[in-house]
């Protein structure tokens, strides 16, 4: 199931489908075309149903329209007890369960954002990037602590004119593991 969720996540459609029904808790087929414009009405149904199949979705409810039945979708699990079991069952698995959601929250943030007819990243102070260091596990302990110091600040800040609601993510992944007989 996990595996399949990720796969999910990098469908560039398939993805984008799993954030509209996550954000709206439900929805047909028909109010998921206009986030889909770029792909055929068939090609929606191909996905909609193997992400049914997957264990991704499913059907809520079944609705007569003029001769035809339209189908209400939903996510087929909680994605947060879900994590939350297998974190305790392969602390792995649950760890990258547990990731995937929280990358979808920040997609859904992008996203939200790029729709906006005011969207300007340079003027909104809008930034991600990734910075590779060598460094001892105390290290990166330290690095975080501090960031995590900084940010505790930053959430005392109350609303006032001028300052506006941003999310500040914060990732250090885990070590690579080197290939024996390689330089590091």
């Amino acid at each position: 199931m996990l595996d399949k969720l990720i796969a999910c996540f990098t469908h560039p459609a398939k993805s984008r489908l799993l954030l509209e029904i996550y954000t709206k808790k439900q929805a047909t087929a028909k109010q998921l075309r206009p986030v889909l414009g770029d792909i055929s009405q068939s090609t929606l149904y191909r996905y909609l149903n193997q992400m049914c199949q997957d264990g991704i979705l499913k059907v809520i409810a079944k609705n007569p329209v003029r001769g035809t039945v339209e189908k209400v979708y939903a996510l087929k699990i909680d994605l947060q007890a879900e994590g939350e079991t297998l974190l305790k069952k392969d602390p792995a698995k649950g760890l990258l369960y547990l990731f995937t959601q929280y990358m979808a929250g920040l997609l859904q943030e992008f996203r939200e954002y790029a729709e906006r007819e005011d969207a300007d990243p340079t003027q909104d102070a809008l930034s991600f990037t990734v910075c590779p260091v060598w460094a001892t596990r105390e290290e990166i302990v330290t690095v975080l602590q501090k960031i995590g110091e900084i940010l505790t600040e930053m959430q005392k800040n109350q609303p006032a004119p001028g300052r506006q609601m941003h999310s500040i993510g914060v990732i250090a992944t885990p070590p690579k593991k080197l290939e024996e007989g390689k330089p590091q």
